[in-house]
C-alpha cells in the first residue's frame, strides 16, 4: 500500500510591490503553474498563514486590529501556534486506515419525500459535486464512513446548503467532516478525510518568539518565529505587520 501525503499551494510575496505593505499570494511558475511544497516547507507556510489569518482573535481583537501592542502580539501569536498543533493532534488522531470514504446523501428533491436519497456513486475521499439541483431550495446533505470490510457507519453529520446563481449567495456552509459551497443549480461538497503527514509536517514544540516594534513606525510590527517539528528539525519564519486600521 502506497502512503498519500498531502502537499500544500507555495505562496509568497508578490513581485513588483513595494516592502513596507505585502499580502503573499500564489506562486507560479515561469509557464504560470500552480507550484506545490511539502515536509518542511509546507509547516512552515501553513504557520504563516495561520498568523496572518485576519479572523484570528483574542478577546475580540484580531492581529490587524488597532491599538494592539507588543504583548497583545506575543500573546496572541502564542495563542495561535497552540491552537493549529493542537489541530495537528486531531487531525491525526481521527485517521482511520480502514476508512475507504464517504457517501453522500442528499434530502430536499420533493417536498413530499420522507427519506435520503444516495447521492454518490462511489466513496468520496476529497470532492463530490452535486448537480441539476434546483437554485433557492434548501438541501440537506449528510455522510456516512465506508469501510474496506464492506461496512457503512450511520450518518455521522448533516449539513443544510442552497444553490444559487448569485455569488453573493454561494457563502460555504462548514461543518465538523464536511464543507459545501454553493453554487448555480450545484453543490461541491469537500470531506475530512483521512490526513497523513511528514514528521517535518507536524508542529512538536515552539521555540521562541520574538516580536520587534519598529521604531520609526509604531504601527508596525516585525513577528520571527521559530519551532521545531516532529524530526526535531527547526522552522523559522517572519512577517510584517502593519495596522490598516491607521493608515
Amino acid at each position: 500500500m502506497t502512503t498519500s501525503y498531502q502537499k500544500d499551494l507555495k505562496i509568497g510575496p508578490p513581485s513588483g510591490l513595494g516592502t513596507s505593505i505585502q499580502k503573499v499570494t500564489l506562486v507560479l511558475s515561469p509557464t504560470g503553474d500552480i507550484q506545490l511544497v511539502e515536509g518542511k516547507d509546507k509547516l512552515s507556510e501553513q504557520l504563516a498563514r495561520a498568523i496572518v489569518n485576519d479572523d484570528t482573535s483574542a478577546n475580540g481583537l484580531g492581529i490587524n486590529s488597532a491599538n494592539v501592542s507588543k504583548r497583545y502580539v506575543t500573546t496572541l501569536i502564542t495563542l495561535i501556534l497552540r491552537n493549529f498543533r493542537q489541530s495537528q493532534i486531531y487531525q491525526t488522531e481521527q485517521s482511520d486506515e480502514r476508512c475507504i470514504g464517504f457517501s453522500v446523501f442528499r434530502f430536499g428533491d420533493y417536498i413530499e419525500s420522507s427519506s435520503f436519497i444516495r447521492a454518490s456513486k462511489q466513496p468520496v475521499t476529497w470532492r463530490f459535486t452535486d448537480n441539476n439541483l434546483a437554485n433557492g431550495r434548501v438541501y440537506t446533505y449528510g455522510i456516512t464512513r465506508n469501510y474496506a470490510t464492506g461496512f457503512e457507519s450511520s450518518m455521522i453529520e448533516q449539513i443544510y446548503v442552497a444553490p444559487s446563481q448569485f455569488d453573493v449567495n454561494q457563502t460555504p456552509v462548514i461543518g465538523k467532516n464536511l464543507v459545501a459551497i454553493p453554487g448555480n443549480q450545484s453543490v461541491t461538497l469537500y470531506v475530512d478525510f483521512n490526513r497523513t503527514f511528514r514528521y517535518s509536517e507536524l508542529l512538536e514544540a515552539v521555540n521562541d518568539i520574538l516580536v520587534q516594534q519598529d521604531n520609526y513606525e509604531p504601527r508596525r510590527f516585525v513577528v520571527s518565529v521559530s519551532v521545531s517539528s516532529l524530526d526535531g528539525n527547526n522552522v523559522s519564519l517572519s512577517s510584517a505587520r502593519v495596522n490598516p486600521a491607521k493608515m
